[in-house]
């Protein structure tokens, strides 16, 4: 079979039911496309689709392949250039917390099997997904690549309701920077009403696709219906329908909801509110600890408690360190970890309510590995480290560290430095011109209409020139 287009990653029955509506799009114009469930629940709203929606875990517990070999092991990694498949299943490992090794490893190589069938049996001319560090994106990326096959990752743009692509690689990265010196007149209006927007009225960018996860970790918001509606969907899954490839264990998922309450309460002790005086001080946003931008794109962070105690011994005398929980993942980090952060003397563990851009305006400095809110600081031309790869590191308008011991010295050059404003304006307004207005998982008519021509525009970029 020739498919035009397959959407893959899939995950949850609302990943589904998003790909299939905006896959009638394309064949109206006469386009075939193939979907790849990476979850039985994905699959669902695609039954009606028949062969053209391949299960990936069905197809697995149906093949029934034998546990693999060190032999076929090796054929992986030295086929797809890996140095270990531990790297495909480390962001799941923890992410999930479930550390059985031999059950990982037996997955991945499942997932290759499989995947390479489905590629063996079917010509296929672009692979779409959501940017993702677990197992099943990342065996499909590297099976693409491999095989020449163009491929987008898609992921939110730091501006509200667009996206942004990764063309054929698992990091979004910029080629033509713009000279922020010399804009074309509407891309420097865009760019002035951004940096007016972002520092005057500051709001919480939430993408549409997690809006369910910005809470804090008090009572009413963990233990409600959504979640434990959520909990009986696994639960059922597990029991009912796959329980051997099922990602999450309903015992740890549920147990994860009661220590985030737990852990929340009782780090109550150790908050802070942000002072009126800290323009000498530095401010350090801890990352998700399970998300693919730390466990994918920056490992050698995942510990972050250890990044901010270098930070912590590289500061000047009498600059103290500012650091606060992401809102998706308050109660996730462990209570020891941010107790020992907290118990540093130059560094402030800051309520996690208090607001990321008013931390931000007020401080000298942000010490970032990858997050949003580095790229954010920019907009205030705040001076921004960054510690890991992002698609605004390396342009000029960051201080990037690439070597723990380099944290000090660079610090030094940055309190001694001007930050380079034409850098920061060419940066976002290449950010600005790359995204493209979307949403992932926004089944409205206006949405899957800019959905259809943002994946319109970037196919004719990535498809092979004849």
């Amino acid at each position: 079979m020739k498919y035009d287009l397959v959407f893959a990653g899939m995950i949850r029955e609302s990943h589904g039911r998003f790909w299939d509506v905006l896959a009638e799009r394309f064949e109206a114009e006469g386009k075939k496309v193939g979907f790849l469930a990476a979850m039985d629940a994905a699959a669902v709203p695609l039954a009606h689709r028949g062969d053209d929606a391949y299960c990936i875990p069905r197809v697995i517990r149906q093949a029934g392949y034998p546990d693999p070999t060190a032999e076929e092991i090796a054929r992986i990694e030295s086929t797809y250039g890996l140095t270990s498949l531990r790297h495909l299943f480390i962001h799941e490992m923890y992410s999930t917390e479930r550390y059985d090794e031999e059950r990982l490893t037996r997955k991945t190589v499942n997932y290759f099997r499989a995947c390479e069938a489905f590629f063996d049996e079917h010509d296929v001319g672009l692979v779409v997904e959501e940017t993702g560090g677990w197992i099943e994106c990342r065996v499909v990326f590297h099976i693409a690549r491999q095989r020449n096959i163009p491929h987008l990752f898609i992921e939110p743009a730091p501006f509200s309701r667009r996206i942004i692509f990764a063309r054929n690689s698992m990091t979004v990265d910029f080629d033509g920077m713009l000279d922020g010196a010399s804009l074309p007149p509407d891309l420097r209006r865009d760019l002035d009403a951004y940096i007016a927007e972002t520092t005057g009225d500051p709001k919480v960018l939430v993408p549409h696709k997690d809006t369910a996860y910005y809470h804090d970790a008090t009572f009413t918001k963990v233990f409600n219906f959504s979640a434990f509606a959520k909990v009986m969907r696994i639960a059922h899954r597990k029991a009912f329908v796959n329980k051997f490839e099922e990602t999450y264990s309903t015992r740890i998922l549920v147990w994860r909801y009661v220590k985030s309450v737990l852990r929340r309460t009782t780090l109550g002790l150790y908050y802070n509110r942000l002072p009126d005086d800290m323009s000498g001080d530095v401010f350090f946003p801890l990352h998700n600890p399970f998300d693919m931008q730390i466990l994918v794109r920056a490992p050698h962070c995942f510990r972050q408690e250890y990044v901010v105690e270098m930070i912590s011994r590289a500061l000047p005398q009498g600059v103290r360190l500012f650091v606060k929980e992401h809102p998706v993942s308050i109660g996730w980090y462990s209570f020891r970890a941010l107790r020992k952060c907290a118990g540093l003397p130059n560094v402030v563990l800051l309520h996690p309510r208090e607001s990321s851009h008013e931390v931000v305006r007020r401080c000298r400095a942000v010490i970032t590995i990858n997050s949003k809110v580095g790229y954010e600081a920019l907009a205030y031309y705040k001076p921004v480290i960054t510690l890991g790869a992002s698609f605004y590191r390396g342009h000029g308008a960051t201080f990037d560290v690439s070597d723990p011991a380099d944290i000090a010295p660079t610090i030094k050059r940055v309190f001694a430095a001007e930050v380079n404003r034409n850098a920061i304006d060419g940066l976002i307004a290449t950010a600005m011109r790359r995204s493209r207005p979307g949403e992932l998982y926004n089944t409205s008519e206006e949405n899957l209409s800019w959905f259809k021509d943002a994946l319109d525009g970037e196919w004719e970029v990535v498809r092979p020139k004849s």
